[in-house]
């Protein structure tokens, strides 16, 4: 039987093999990317001094972070996803197959 540990590395794996592979795969979580692991290890958090990190810290707005990776994924060039728990994930979801678009939530 797998480790806890073991079963964490396996979760968080995927995430950062294709942060690996796509620079251009952003995004985050609304103030729980450590509790749900969307994390991208190799950059550290998005602000005026590192713009280009690729981990957005949206804070405790699920709404307007699903709003923001919705006009990320419009403008193009970028693939996003964003991370949550399930029970705030109703209005993300409803957001993205309004919208038709390409985003990966966590």
């Amino acid at each position: 039987m797998a480790s806890l540990k073991q079963l964490v590395t396996q979760v968080r794996m995927p995430l950062n093999v294709v942060a690996a592979k796509l620079p251009t795969f952003l995004g985050g979580s609304a103030d729980l990317a450590h509790s749900n692991m969307t994390y991208i290890k190799t950059d550290g958090l998005q602000d005026d001094a590192n713009r280009l990190n690729r981990n957005i810290q949206f804070g405790v707005r699920e709404f307007a972070m699903g709003t923001v990776l919705n006009g990320m994924a419009l403008h193009g060039g970028l693939r996003v996803y964003g991370g949550t728990f399930l029970s705030y994930s109703q209005t993300i979801l409803r957001q993205r197959f309004d919208c038709q678009l390409y985003k990966v939530f966590l």
